[in-house]
């Protein structure tokens, strides 16, 4: 048997996707092995899902400050009020945003359920409804009456958008992992109460250590749908699908882990 100390990352991501029988070689891996392939999983999922959005959009528009100069409609905020050449309704990575200064006001009844995450603007206010903070917010023109915003002003404020970008993609990066170990979480307290039924009890920490592999496949699939835009990745019967998937995974190593025994 190949020792699990030589173990590289790579080798843990092969025998995560293609070798579920082989999963007891992971069992014995350290903690901070673990950890360590965990981030980095989290770091790819991260690339291929908002990162690979955002790239994308930015090709596909020429660039950020073509976009604000030459793809955007002709704004300006004065005086408490938003006036817009034309409206636009685009999606900025998983983001939906809309402008319509012909509108007065916008709320809560603009928003989509389809979308986790929405910006909407009015000639008198703006309305944000974010996944990260679970709330929606709406913010009143009038208290902005000192202030005259343009395309080129936000062309200048490029760099500080640039930051803010990236600092949001680390908070995205948290929540990827930690919805993750979530999904593990769960996928393992339904195995161990499986394993239990059979009489064949085992540690909680392995099941949870042995889940977090058992994860992968389905995770970097769906990761790669949602990027491509197929909207079966964003269904219930997906994540159905995956956990049922992931699940049986975990039993066929455990159950080759019982059989050496």
């Amino acid at each position: 048997m190949q020792s699990t100390e030589k173990i590289s990352v790579w080798e843990q991501l092969r025998i995560a996707c293609t070798k579920p029988r082989q999963y007891k070689k992971l069992l014995n891996l350290k903690k901070w092995k673990v950890a360590i392939f965990t981030l980095l999983l989290g770091l790819v999922i991260t690339l291929l899902g908002p990162v690979m959005d955002l790239a994308g959009f930015a090709v596909s528009v020429g660039g950020p400050k073509n976009f604000v100069m030459n793809r955007l409609p002709a704004f300006e905020l004065k005086d408490g009020q938003l006036t817009l050449d034309h409206a636009v309704d685009f999606n900025l990575g998983a983001i939906h945003i809309s402008a319509d200064s012909s509108k007065k006001n916008v709320g809560k009844d603009d928003f989509d359920e389809k979308y986790s995450d929405e910006i909407h603007f009015s000639k008198n206010n703006m309305a944000i409804k974010t996944s990260v903070m679970g709330q929606t917010v709406t913010k009143n023109f009038n208290t902005m009456k000192n202030v005259t915003f343009t395309n080129q002003d936000m062309a200048n404020l490029l760099p500080l958008v640039y930051f803010m970008v990236f600092v949001a993609l680390l908070f995205v990066y948290g929540g990827v992992i930690l919805q993750y170990l979530f999904y593990c979480l769960l996928i393992s307290w339904l195995v161990s109460l499986n394993m239990r039924t059979r009489n064949q009890p085992m540690a909680f920490g392995k099941i949870f250590q042995m889940s977090i592999y058992a994860r992968v496949p389905c995770e970097l699939i769906g990761t790669i749908g949602l990027t491509a835009g197929i909207s079966f990745f964003t269904g219930i019967i997906w994540i159905m699908i995956g956990y049922m998937v992931s699940y049986q995974l975990m039993m066929m190593g455990l159950m080759e882990k019982k059989a050496k025994e």
